[in-house]
């Protein structure tokens, strides 16, 4: 998983490794999910090509980043981080 800011990042970063340590542990064997803080694959704001072009299979990241892109993101980040 790729996320679109550091690992170490205060509330984001510490809720991206919650997610990967809760798929991890639920889901052994199956899943297995290792976080890429931003630019260790793509920058922050490349997350989401990142997954587009098969270099990460996840992202963690908010929406509102790409509403250029997509009109509908919106929809998902009425709240902050929400």
């Amino acid at each position: 998983m790729t996320t679109a800011w550091p690992k170490d990042a205060p509330g984001v970063g510490d809720s991206a490794a919650r997610f990967a340590a809760m798929v991890n542990l639920m889901a052994p064997d199956r899943l297995e999910i290792t976080v890429h803080g931003a630019g260790e694959i793509a920058g922050a704001f490349e997350a989401l090509d990142a997954v587009q072009d098969g270099r990460a299979d996840l992202l963690h990241g908010s929406p509102y980043f790409w509403a250029s892109r997509d009109p509908s993101l919106n929809f998902f980040t009425s709240i902050p981080f929400g």
